[in-house]
C-alpha cells in the first residue's frame, strides 16, 4: 500500500501575502501515484490527434498524360514503353504514394486520460512548483497590472495560470505575456500541465480538481 503523503501548501493573494494555508494529505497524493507510462501515452494522443497530412503527391488520376505511344514499337532499347504517365518513368505519379488522406490519430481509454491527467498534476505538487492564489481579479484589461501580478510571484520559467471559469478580463490581460498560459480548469489536460514549468491554481479550481478529478 503507497505510503500516506502531506503536504501543507500557502495561499497567496495578489499582493502575494499569505492569507491562509491548505493541508493536502490523502493516499491518492503519493509518489508511486505518478503514472509515468500513462503521461507518456496521453501526450502522444494529444500530439497525434492534432497532426495533418503534409506530404501529398499527385496520383494516376492528377497528372498530364496522353494516350500516344511515346516510341516506336521495334528498333530502339526504350521500345515498348506504355503511356506518358507510367510510374516508371522519372517526375511522374508515384505507385505508393502519401496522400492527405492518412489518419494518424489515436485512441486512448477515457479513464486511462483521467489518471494521466491526475498524474501531472501530482508532478507539479510533487516537484514544489504549485503555487496556490487566491481568486485574482483584474480591475480592468491590462497588460501592465497581469503583468506587475506575475512579477510578484518570482517565477522565471513558463507559467500556467489556471481558472475556476474562464474569465475575460484574466485572458485578455494574460494572453500577451508570451511566458504565460490561461486555461480553466475543466479543459486542464496533461499536454498543457507538462508544458508550463510552474502551476498557479486558485483555490476553487483546486477544490474542483479535488472533487472532480479524484473521485
Amino acid at each position: 500500500m503507497s505510503e500516506q503523503f502531506s503536504f501543507s501548501l500557502p495561499v497567496k493573494d495578489m499582493a502575494w501575502n499569505i492569507i491562509d494555508t491548505v493541508v493536502l494529505s490523502w493516499p491518492q497524493f503519493s509518489s508511486d501515484a505518478i503514472r509515468m507510462d500513462l503521461i507518456y501515452d496521453h501526450v502522444r494522443y494529444i500530439r497525434a490527434n492534432v497532426r495533418n497530412s503534409i506530404a501529398d503527391v499527385k496520383d494516376r488520376a492528377q497528372v498530364a498524360w496522353s494516350n500516344k505511344k511515346l516510341f516506336r514499337q521495334k528498333g530502339q532499347w526504350r521500345w515498348r514503353q506504355w503511356e506518358l504517365r507510367s510510374p516508371t518513368r522519372r517526375k511522374w505519379w508515384v505507385v505508393f504514394w502519401p496522400t492527405k488522406m492518412r489518419n494518424f490519430s489515436l485512441s486512448m481509454n477515457q479513464k486511462a486520460r483521467k489518471l494521466a491527467t491526475i498524474s501531472s498534476f501530482l508532478y507539479h505538487l510533487h516537484n514544489q512548483t504549485l503555487t496556490i492564489v487566491d481568486q485574482v481579479s483584474f480591475p480592468l484589461i491590462s497588460t501592465k497590472i497581469a503583468s506587475a501580478f506575475i512579477s510578484s510571484l518570482w517565477l522565471n520559467k513558463s507559467i500556467l495560470y489556471v481558472d475556476a471559469s474562464v474569465n475575460h478580463s484574466s485572458l485578455l490581460s494574460l494572453r500577451n505575456l508570451s511566458f504565460v498560459s490561461y486555461s480553466s480548469v475543466s479543459s486542464l489536460h496533461t499536454y498543457t500541465l507538462l508544458k508550463a514549468k510552474n502551476l498557479v491554481i486558485t483555490r476553487e479550481s483546486l477544490n474542483y480538481i479535488l472533487t472532480n478529478r479524484f473521485n
